[in-house]
């Protein structure tokens, strides 16, 4: 087979407010690694952008990133609307009219040699696509829906219960790294985001990762990122660099011994109030859980 490398969710176009270096530069390079890969196919998991409004500066730096290696296909699938846009009006249906890079607009599946990729963008169900499998090939599922080993506060599918007949699922959309891993038979590929937007243990701690397919295996190639530098400390306190983050095994945990008779919501304030969570923690699973009206007490 023709050799494959994979990454996802770069989130170009991001201007965070918890990076001091250039992050769209950072972001380049990252990609830029990604390229050198000679005579493999370039595969891109979804969230190529941060933003369908990004600006021309931006925009022009990354299709000469493109150009650079323009003897390298590229194939980008569809993340979420609040970031890769809709297929009329995006930087993403741009960059595909020009012949820069293909997506999966319009598609169901691509054909790579005897390789098949199936593509499950954001607004499909990926659990509906086995019908687009050849069986002379091999095949591949690409997604973008959190796709988890362990249980998430967004909607998402655990693996264990991710069923599909094509032997190794592209994972998207989830940024924590959560490595290579086999279950039911099936390979899932997460080796997490290249973007690392924000102050938390998570973004910190993490290495970028691409990953690398051939006819020997899967194999995860670690990105440099020496430029990434954070506006703040990295040598924090535990807890306060854990403070956007909610475990969910405590949650679960400490949720089963609250009333029954208790509603959600009153369940919830108790959790955050128990576990000292920040009002802007407090205030996003509001709006999630319970609509834009609720705000922290």
């Amino acid at each position: 087979m023709q050799p494959i490398v994979y990454f996802t969710d770069p989130h170009y176009g991001c201007r965070p407010l918890s990076r001091k270096d250039n992050y769209n530069l950072a972001i380049l390079k990252k990609m830029e690694f990604c390229f050198k890969k000679q005579k493999a196919v370039l595969l891109c998991g979804g969230d190529l952008f941060d933003r369908p409004n990004i600006n021309y500066y931006d925009l022009i730096l990354l299709m000469d990133l493109f150009k650079r290696y323009s003897d390298v296909r590229v194939i980008v699938n569809r993340g979420n609307s609040s970031h890769d846009g809709h297929e009329e009006n995006s930087p993403l249906t741009l960059l595909s009219q020009a012949g820069i890079l293909e997506t999966s607009d319009g598609r169901d599946f691509v054909d790579i040699g005897d390789l098949r990729i199936i593509f499950a963008p954001n607004h499909i169900d990926p659990l509906s696509r086995d019908s687009f499998m050849d069986k002379y090939k091999e095949n591949y599922l690409m997604t973008h829906h959190l796709i988890v080993e362990k249980p998430a506060i967004y909607n998402h599918f655990l693996m264990e219960d991710f069923v599909t007949e094509c032997s190794l699922v592209f994972c998207a959309d989830y940024h924590p790294f959560q490595d290579i891993q086999t279950c039911n038979g099936t390979v899932f590929v997460a080796p997490g985001s290249l973007a690392r937007r924000k102050l938390t243990k998570d973004n910190v701690e993490k290495v970028p990762r691409c990953v690398y397919i051939d006819d020997r295996g899967c194999k995860l190639v670690e990105i440099p990122y020496v430029e990434d530098v954070w506006v703040e400390k990295v040598d924090k306190e535990e807890s306060e660099l854990q403070e956007t983050e909610l475990d969910m095994v405590v949650f679960k945990s400490e949720m089963e011994t609250i009333d029954e008779s208790l509603s959600l919501e009153s369940a919830w304030e108790m959790f955050a109030s128990k576990n000292n969570l920040s009002d802007e923690v407090v205030k996003y699973i509001n709006k999630r859980l319970f609509g834009a009206k609720n705000e922290p007490r």
